[in-house]
């Protein structure tokens, strides 16, 4: 009796003789491929700018470590008379619920950066639920207002993580001028350049506390954007907030409502 060993190559080869079977099939009883349909779910964008023409544009800082500099910050931006956005971690909150309180009652917007600082798009959608609804319980306590603009965390989202944050009501905020002042190596001119060089209206600036020179250079990256005619405004002040549609590259529009009736 002889005994048959069937090596991996000659499964291989039985493979590649059933694709091509196939294949002539297809092709002899004319199968037009357009009858399998592949569904791809929409991509859901967060707002990366505003379409406005204004010249508003929004400062927005990231506060997820020390404090130290926020002094600074609030009084560069009174000097300015310019309110901004502060999204906030819970940790932060929890340490310093103190500045947060005194951001909020200097004017500025406050959101919510997640109640932890982690990359949200490696969670369910429900464990991300979970994290919006903890930080805007604590964010809200110490406000004594509802928190609505949200911004992920490392920036990191996906379809989970937008549609979570609509769910409960928040406007997902992402950014198209990164200012990079988390970047050790970078300077203060290099944070201008680009801010400058890359603002427009309707722009939303990312900035970070706690940085080697986020407190220093606001100064004059507020004065480069206002000698440029630039408007800088709480995002509560830049985004539309009903009636709107994001496009492809992150741009949120206004939809114009004919009220007009014949």
């Amino acid at each position: 009796m002889k005994i048959f060993v069937t090596s991996i190559k000659e499964i291989l080869k039985t493979a590649v003789f059933v694709l091509l079977l196939i294949i002539s099939l297809v092709s002899i009883t004319n199968i037009k491929p357009s009858i399998v349909t592949v569904f791809i779910p929409q991509k859901q964008l967060p707002i990366y700018y505003v379409g406005r023409d204004d010249k508003k544009m929004g400062i927005t800082i990231n506060c997820a470590w020390g404090d130290g500099d926020i002094d600074n910050i609030l009084n560069t931006l009174k000097k300015h008379n310019v309110k901004a956005t502060f999204f906030i971690v819970g940790d932060f909150a929890q340490r310093y619920p103190a500045r947060v309180k005194q951001i909020s009652d200097a004017g500025h917007d406050i959101g919510s950066h997640g109640y932890r600082h982690i990359r949200m798009g490696e969670l369910t959608k429900d464990k991300i639920i979970e994290d919006l609804d903890k930080n805007k319980k604590l964010l809200d306590s110490i406000t004594g207002k509802s928190v609505n603009l949200y911004r992920p965390p490392y920036g990191d989202y996906n379809n989970n993580v937008i549609n979570a944050a609509n769910e409960k009501g928040y406007y997902a905020i992402q950014w198209d001028v990164d200012s990079l002042d988390w970047k050790p190596e970078i300077s203060m001119e290099q944070i201008k350049a680009r801010v400058e060089k890359n603002v427009k209206s309707g722009s939303i600036v990312l900035f970070h506390n706690d940085t080697k020179y986020t407190a220093s250079v606001l100064d004059s990256v507020l004065t480069i954007v206002e000698k440029k005619g630039f408007i800088p405004v709480k995002l509560s002040e830049l985004i539309y907030t009903q009636n709107y549609k994001i496009e492809n590259d992150g741009k949120q529009v206004e939809i114009k409502i004919n009220n007009t009736t014949p």
